[in-house]
């Protein structure tokens, strides 16, 4: 069953997690789900029924997991459909010691059933690193796309994704076949700005009025986008 807001579809996706119970974990979710890694291509979970086929608990069990901590979150972009999150989880095992720290970017949206996790941009283990020149590369190649996009040139945009680039949209996960502008997104007066980084990807956000575009841009021979929403 969907949250009401946002925030606590995030603190929900948690408690579905500690859990141990694969229904509730399936239910803290909207679907179409996925998760998008820099380490492997993408599944995409139609319903919850096949992500409670394939979930299982047993990989972090055998790691002394014993339960997870929510990152405090930050919202950088709200509206009345999707909200996009900053935050990311701690493992401990059963003596309060720390296994694991990740950062994750949540794609939250608001279907008829209510907010939910519909993906998730995961970064590298342990804290945000420091600035290199490798963001301003990463930040390149959004800019190109954008830039692209405003030339209405979707050829060339497409040249700046990954051949498994996905589109999140709210209750769908498509492949980014066309670099079609977003409707009524003007993409030439936007600001852009990372909000997470790891040493193979980084997350970059893009505002423009009251719009927003988030990016998933990983290290493949070079950067290239992943996965991105607009919103």
């Amino acid at each position: 069953m969907g949250q009401r807001t946002a925030l606590d579809a995030y603190r929900q996706f948690f408690d579905a997690f500690n859990s141990r119970d694969v229904t509730v974990f399936s239910g803290a979710l909207n679907y179409p789900h996925v998760r998008i890694s820099w380490r492997r291509d993408p599944v995409i979970l139609s319903n919850a029924t096949e992500h409670t086929r394939n979930h299982s608990w047993d990989p972090i069990i055998k790691t002394g997991w014993d339960h997870t901590e929510a990152l405090p979150p930050q919202v950088f972009f709200d509206s009345s459909k999707q909200a996009h999150i900053s935050g990311g989880w701690t493992r401990f095992d059963r003596d309060g010691e720390v296994i694991l720290v990740n950062r994750v970017v949540y794609i939250v949206t608001r279907v008829a059933e209510g907010w939910g996790i519909q993906c998730r941009f995961g970064m590298d283990a342990g804290a945000d690193r420091a600035p290199t020149r490798q963001d301003d590369d990463a930040v390149e190649v959004v800019q190109a796309y954008v830039n692209a996009l405003a030339g209405k040139d979707e050829r060339r945009a497409l040249l700046y994704c990954t051949d498994s680039c996905y589109v999140i949209g709210v209750g769908s996960v498509n492949r980014a076949e066309a670099g079609a502008r977003p409707p009524g997104f003007r993409v030439e007066n936007g600001a852009i700005e990372i909000v997470q980084r790891g040493e193979h990807a980084v997350s970059i956000a893009f505002k423009s009025g009251d719009r927003a575009g988030l990016f998933y841009v990983i290290h493949q021979d070079g950067w290239k986008i992943g996965a991105m929403t607009w919103a």
